[in-house]
């Protein structure tokens, strides 16, 4: 597997579970039998897409970052006086 194709199935899976491809797909605005085919070693994904990929993955971490957030707010850290 190369590592455009594994970095595509562990984003994939990270981000919508087990059935990930129909998700991943509307991502890139693909077909999902496109990134199916991806999978299976028919046509390979343009070199862009891990640029998309890193684009997804960071702005799903801030949004779960804020989500966290509200769940469990950040303690702040007192300034000591010196």
């Amino acid at each position: 597997m190369t590592d455009i194709i594994r970095m595509i199935r562990m984003t994939g899976e990270a981000l919508y579970g087990p059935r990930w491809q129909r998700q991943l797909a509307r991502v890139f605005g693909k077909n999902e039998r496109t990134v199916r085919g991806w999978l299976e070693g028919r046509g390979r994904p343009k070199p862009g897409v891990l640029a998309e990929l890193g684009a997804v993955l960071r702005q799903q971490s801030a949004r779960l970052a804020c989500i966290a957030d509200e769940i469990d707010p950040p303690k702040r850290q007192r300034k000591r006086k010196v």
